[in-house]
């Protein structure tokens, strides 16, 4: 079965989009690797630009997905998006609110205090410690009324420049009670603009429980299509592998009964050839009795043949005569079975006997006229 039916299968790429967005929620940890495995399937070696470009391939994949798929009850976003940008919350920030919202809130820079620190290079490991530490040491009351969260700004050099963000405690308490006297839950507050530093609140591992079932069940789901194409395609491949089992079985059989017939064919060629020569044979032996009787009765009683040879065409005459050989020679010429009737070799003379011997020859003529 050929190794990249992943390429292949319809959707896959669609499919992994999928599960690469699911994936994306921190709260559903996913094994990198996985979806990497699923990205190079069929690769044997892929280059970091090749990499690069598959993910960018799977990103924009990903938007043939309408949104509301990702989000339980198919709404079109999981959570609704407030700015606050004052000290104090007010009415009218929190106005686009509707009872069951979930609720991200955006701190400006006017709802902060802001405050820059140093510490030095071997702090970082424990840093949070250290900032802690820090803020009890310059705040008052040991900042027991304050809510920091901190960004690394910059870590080149001997120190590390450290931005804090400050929040009165009774701050995030009145926007909680605000929000939750309309109904709504408050699931993150954050600084706007700053993606670095740390959440002020954090609900998300309660207020996101349904999102990470539906995207569990989405995953599931993607995963079990991928799966069906496997195996349809896997059920087609091997319906195909046996059809070509059999189509090689039926070739080798069809090739073999070629051989047979060829070597039939080739022995019948020969019984052929050999009964038209002994067709050849048979003619050449039949025309000598009529050609016997004829000159029997044709030649005279002084002629007699003491040898008749016929190869093809050709005939050769050997007799003995008390004529003139020439007067022998032109009674031939006047049958019209010869042609061309002329003599070989010497006349020979006989003196005792009185009679004369010749070889002659003659080509014989078809019926039609024309020499064999």
């Amino acid at each position: 079965m050929s190794k990249d039916w992943l390429k292949r299968a319809p959707g896959f790429e669609l499919a992994v989009a999928l599960i690469v967005e699911l994936t994306r929620n921190p709260y559903y940890k996913c094994n990198g690797k996985f979806i990497f495995k699923l990205a190079s399937k069929g690769q044997k070696k892929m280059s970091p630009i090749q990499i690069a470009h598959r993910f960018r391939r799977l990103t924009k994949l990903r938007d043939y997905w309408p949104r509301w798929v990702f989000l339980p009850g198919f709404r079109s976003r999981w959570a609704k998006a407030i700015t606050i940008d004052n000290a104090d919350v007010k009415a009218q920030d929190l106005a686009p609110l509707r009872k069951g919202d979930l609720v991200d809130v955006q701190l400006g820079g006017s709802a902060l205090f802001i405050k820059n620190f140093r510490f030095p290079k071997a702090a970082l490991s424990k840093l949070a410690k250290a900032v802690n530490l820090k803020v009890r040491q310059t705040s008052p009351r040991r900042g027991q009324d304050m809510v920091w969260r901190h960004s690394v700004q910059t870590t080149s050099g001997p120190e590390i420049h450290v931005d804090v963000y400050f929040l009165k405690s009774s701050f995030l308490s009145n926007l909680e009670k605000q929000i939750t006297s309309k109904g709504a839950r408050l699931r993150t507050v954050a600084i706007a603009d700053y993606s670095q530093a740390h959440l002020f609140i954090d609900n998300r591992k309660s207020t996101d429980r349904p999102l990470r079932i539906w995207k569990m069940a989405l995953i599931v789901t993607a995963l079990a299509w991928i799966l069906s194409g496997y195996f349809e395609h896997s059920g087609k491949l091997d319906a195909l592998e046996q059809e070509a089992q059999a189509l090689n079985v039926r070739y080798s059989e069809l090739s073999d009964q070629a051989v047979a017939l060829s070597q039939a064919e080739n022995y019948a060629s020969g019984e052929h050839r050999r009964i038209l020569a002994d067709l050849n044979v048979f003619a050449m032996h039949t025309q000598r009795l009529p050609l016997l009787l004829k000159l029997t009765e044709k030649l005279r009683d002084s002629v007699w043949v003491s040898d008749l040879t016929i190869q093809g065409s050709s005939l050769r005459l050997s007799v003995f005569t008390a004529e003139n050989v020439t007067t022998v020679i032109q009674s031939l010429n006047a049958w019209p079975e010869l042609e061309d009737v002329r003599l070989e070799g010497p006349i020979t003379f006989d003196s005792m006997a009185r009679i004369h011997r010749a070889d002659i020859v003659a080509l014989l003529v078809k019926d039609d006229g024309e020499a064999e």
